[in-house]
């Protein structure tokens, strides 16, 4: 046996006592989820808010691994661990010819998870609000949607009615733009947006209203407004605003405020973590080799 052959195979051999260290560690996660688990109670299973930091640590301290496959690891974990508390399901908004989503899907809810097609968004949202536990997958709102999904999260209905709670990719650049929503409260990550969805009492520009935005110390963007009815005007429009906001944040209630009967509600819809930027690793320089007789 040369001395190459044994010095592979005592690489080898520190593989496999790394992967059953790695694998005990998985264990004594998993035994911590239970006991989590029951410590909680009837707690909610799922916690976007939790998981966006616990990812943006890691992505953090990575070195050498791309972030796209340790992303992809931690998440196959906590999704497996996080079932040990109850059974996860998602519905996919999956239309004709296009599994974009279905794969954005599996991508960030791993290969175990039962998911569910349907072709149009309103069945997702009645299956969420009619199941608990399941998760809905929807595409981002953009401009000049017909029958926007998003106009009908703008209710007062509390519990029952579904809140965004994710954006996907969770790293970006990766696959199309998405939200999850679930019947699940909101929690801050730390790095966050909400989308709020503001009702007029008359036709306002965007310029406008981002102005409004702007004096009540709230950095907006615009996303979209529902197609006008009747009259032609549209009375909701969509923003993406920084920050964590609740429905009774006091910048919100300053923007109603000040807008003197020209806004007449603010509704936060939920919120998601910002996503990480995916920012390639450097390769790890090569060792050459000492001179001969040194």
């Amino acid at each position: 046996m040369t001395t190459d052959t044994v010095a592979l195979a005592r690489l080898r051999r520190q593989i496999d006592e790394i992967d059953d260290q790695i694998h005990d560690l998985m264990m004594r996660r998993a035994q911590i989820v239970v006991e989590i688990g029951t410590a909680k109670g009837t707690g909610p299973m799922v916690r976007p808010g939790r998981e966006a930091e616990i990812l943006r640590r890691l992505v953090k301290r990575n070195r050498l691994l791309p972030a796209t496959a340790l992303v992809r690891i931690w998440r196959e974990m906590i999704v497996a661990m996080t079932s040990l508390e109850g059974p996860v399901s998602v519905a996919v908004y999956l239309p004709d010819n296009d599994p974009g989503f279905w794969d954005l899907a599996r991508d960030y809810y791993g290969a175990t998870v039962p998911l569910a097609r349907h072709r149009n968004p309103g069945a997702i949202l009645r299956a969420v609000t009619e199941e608990p536990g399941l998760i809905g997958i929807l595409p981002f709102p953009r401009e000049g949607e017909a029958g926007p999904w998003w106009r009908h999260l703008a209710t007062d209905e509390g519990e029952s009615l579904p809140r965004i709670i994710a954006r996907l990719p969770f790293l970006a650049g990766h696959g199309r733009d998405a939200l999850v929503v679930a019947r699940l409260p909101c929690e801050a990550s730390g790095d966050d947006r909400t989308l709020v969805v503001l009702e007029l009492a008359e036709v306002q520009s965007r310029t406008h209203l981002l102005a409004l935005t702007k004096h009540a110390g709230l950095s907006a963007r615009f996303i979209t407004a529902e197609p006008g009815h009747g009259d032609g005007a549209e009375r909701l429009h969509l923003f993406d605003m920084a920050g964590f906001l609740e429905p009774a944040d006091a910048k919100l209630a300053k923007l109603v405020e000040d807008s003197q009967g020209q806004i007449r509600r603010a509704i936060p819809i939920g919120s998601y973590a910002v996503p990480i930027e995916d920012k390639p690793k450097r390769r790890a320089a090569q060792v050459e080799p000492a001179p001969a007789g040194s």
